[in-house]
């Protein structure tokens, strides 16, 4: 709960930036094999690069990930949110999502900004390749900022 008054209460933060953006839909993926942090970062980079490759012609793409280990076994997962501008793509982004992790366990739910879905993603800060924000409307990661 600190996390999320600080971060609410920073109008410059990452955390407040992020929040105030539309976002589409929660996603967990919970990975079949023990990827460390630089293959869940290359994951998630190539979900971005498949879903910008179908959609970005025709709907803005944003995704914004973080990575974290398991508590109960080696690996880390990723949690990320995802938006699309474009609603009527919806239902196919999440179904075209779960099947490029179709090896592993993905949970999905609409996103709810009242849920502090992105405070929990970046409780233990935003640095190093534990995360990274990619989006279609400026062509930039955060890596480059």
């Amino acid at each position: 709960m600190r996390n999320l008054i600080d971060c609410l209460a920073d109008k410059q933060s990452l955390q407040h930036t992020f929040w105030q953006m539309d976002w589409s839909f929660f996603f967990t993926v919970a990975y079949r094999a023990d990827r460390n942090k630089t293959s869940c970062f290359k994951q998630m980079h190539g979900l971005y690069d498949y879903l910008n490759q179908k959609y970005g012609a025709s709907t803005e793409i944003r995704l914004f990930f973080t990575t974290e280990p398991f508590p109960n076994r080696k690996g880390c997962h990723n949690h990320f949110v995802v938006y699309a501008s474009d609603k009527k793509l919806h239902e196919q982004i999440v179904t075209d999502i779960q099947d490029y992790f179709n090896y592993d366990r993905t949970d999905v739910s609409i996103y709810d900004r009242y849920k502090a879905g992105l405070f929990y993603m970046s409780k233990d800060g935003l640095s190093g390749e534990d995360w990274d924000f990619i989006s279609n409307t400026t062509n930039t990661t955060a890596d480059e900022n």
